[in-house]
Order: structure tokens, then C-alpha cells, then sequence
């Protein structure tokens, strides 16, 4: 049997996220603190992204 889907029901089915911001929080070496500024732009990766830069800005 395959499974099948009803519009009797008025809930949502899946809920997406907005993924248009988002934040990074991390941990800054001590000797690095004071070459960062509020509004300073920076950037991000992640393994799973390859060389995929993730630009944003530092916030606090």
C-alpha cells in the first residue's frame, strides 16, 4: 500500500524556516579579541560547504 495525503485537516503539513539570517556564535581567541570591531565585516564556512564563504558582520 502506498500512502496517501488528506486535505481535511487545517494544520500545516511541514512549517519551513526562514533561513534569510542567521547567527554565529563563537569563541575568539583572547590574543584576537582586539583585532575585531563592532560593524567589522567577517565571514564563515563550514566543512560540509566546501570553500563556501558565509559573509555577515560582527555584531557585540
Amino acid at each position: 500500500m502506498g500512502e496517501s495525503v488528506s486535505t481535511q485537516f487545517d494544520s500545516p503539513v511541514i512549517t519551513m524556516a526562514d533561513d534569510s539570517v542567521l547567527r554565529v556564535r563563537l569563541d575568539v581567541d583572547e590574543g584576537d579579541v582586539s583585532k575585531l570591531k563592532v560593524g567589522q565585516r567577517a565571514y564563515v564556512t563550514a566543512e560540509a560547504y566546501g570553500p563556501h564563504k558565509f559573509w555577515g558582520h560582527v555584531m557585540r
